[in-house]
Order: structure tokens, then sequence, then C-alpha cells
């Protein structure tokens, strides 16, 4: 028995998986009625909680198939990378962008504790990120934008970053103090 290829996202249930059979013999052409249903085994690397890893991962048939003319159903060991498992995206929240005095700078402050949704139990974390407001000028409500924050931990690999969005703060006017010095006529 061999699965067919199936994808599935990181974290999310199994795919279900089709059937094809191999190996008959006396000139039969399919192992004639089955019944019951296929339980299938995922091998491969699993992250620390308990999720198949991203990348290839063989299926290997479990049993649960029964053939009307007596076919003994076993794992087509020869076929394998029959799961591609692809990264789950998660966004970056839990930060802000501060408020500013004009410095003719675009640059922005980025305060709070930045956060990722993962599955329990997976070590995932993000770090670094900055910001920059739309343009260096004075205004309120300036969207920011947020490059830069990156995953780390043992589980990185299975989620791919989502930079976060909707930002905004303002840049106030820098108060200017004039100076200056009498002259005598």
């Amino acid at each position: 028995v061999t699965p067919g290829a199936a994808s599935a996202t990181y974290g999310a249930a199994t795919p279900a998986f089709s059937a094809s059979y191999t190996g008959y013999i006396d000139g039969d052409v399919s192992p004639g009625s089955v019944s019951g249903s296929a339980t299938w085994a995922v091998g491969g690397s699993f992250s620390s909680g308990g999720y198949a890893c991203v990348g290839s991962h063989d299926v290997s048939y479990g049993g649960g198939l029964t053939s009307s003319l007596g076919y003994f159903f076993a794992d087509n060991s020869a076929s394998s990378a029959e799961l591609t498992v692809t990264p789950l995206s998660v966004a970056v929240s839990g930060v802000s962008a501060n408020n500013k005095i004009y410095d003719a700078t675009r640059a922005a402050m980025l305060t709070g504790t930045a956060s990722v949704n993962k599955f329990v139990g997976d070590d995932v974390s993000a770090s670094g990120g900055s910001g920059a407001f739309v343009d260096k000028n004075v205004g309120t409500g300036k969207a920011v934008t947020v490059s830069g924050y990156t995953l780390s931990g043992a589980d990185a690999g299975n989620y791919s970053v989502v930079q976060p969005t909707g930002l905004k703060a303002n840049i106030t006017a820098k108060e200017l103090t004039l100076a200056a010095t009498a002259a005598n006529k």
C-alpha cells in the first residue's frame, strides 16, 4: 500500500491519504473490493510540541484494510516523502510605535515585548525589529512600517514570521529657541 502525496501546514491535522495498491498475482489487476479504514503513521522529525516538522516525511501504512480477494496489505517501503509540511505564518504582536519630536529622520522607536502565537510546547521567540515612519514630517497618526523581526528557538524553522502591521504614532514639531544679541547703533 502506498499513500498518495499530501501536504499540510505545520501544526495542522494529518491530511487524509489516498491509497494505491501494487503487487498483484495470478493476473489480478486490483485487490478486489477493499474495505476498512487505513491507518497511517508519519515518520521523521517532530517539534517540541509534538507536531511533524517542516519538510518531507515518510508515511507508512499501519493497517485497517481488508481485500475481498484475500490480499494482505503491507506498507510500500520503497515509497517515501509522501507528506510535505510547510511553515505556519505567525504575526509578531505586542509592540507599538512611540510618538516622537521631529528630528529630521524617519526612525521610529518600538516598545513592548514582541511575541508570536505559537503552539504549546514549541520553543519559539521573536526578536529584533525596527520601525520607520512613512516620512520624516510632523503629523498625527502617521503609519509606521516595521521590519527585521526574526524567529529563534529550537522550533523556529516550523514558522515563518509576519512583521507587525497597522502601527501609528505622531511626530510633533520641535520647539526652537531663538537667541538674539542686542547691538548698539
